[in-house]
């Protein structure tokens, strides 16, 4: 049965090219070492991770059209839109933090 899942999965996507890939694992010692999977349009990659630390590979990665079908109680879920952006290792593209902004000017007048 699963072969026919795949098969109907790929038609799907070339027909509409809207696929993309997303790393998948679940646990520690199987997010070391995650494979490639096949998601439709309306999902996106997951990353299920216990910290902020991005040295860590996570404890679980995907495709979902939200954190809330996949989290686990008490851990960081985040999601991102593009070919394999969950990260081989560690936690990828979402769990990047953003580029400091830059401070404010004041437009006043300087005595």
């Amino acid at each position: 049965m699963q072969p026919i899942f795949w098969l109907l999965m790929m038609l799907a996507c070339f027909s509409f090219g809207k696929c993309f890939k997303c790393y998948s694992c679940d646990g520690p010692e199987d997010c070391a070492n995650p494979r490639e999977e096949l998601c439709s349009q309306n999902n996106e990659c997951f990353t299920v991770a216990q910290s902020y630390d991005i040295k860590l590979n996570g404890l679980r990665k995907g495709c979902s059209p939200t954190c809330d079908r996949v989290n686990i109680k008490g851990m960081l879920c985040r999601t991102c839109k593009f070919e394999l952006c969950n990260g081989k290792t560690g936690l990828g593209k979402a769990f990047e933090k953003p580029a400091a902004l830059l401070p404010r000017r004041s437009f006043g007048i300087f005595l």
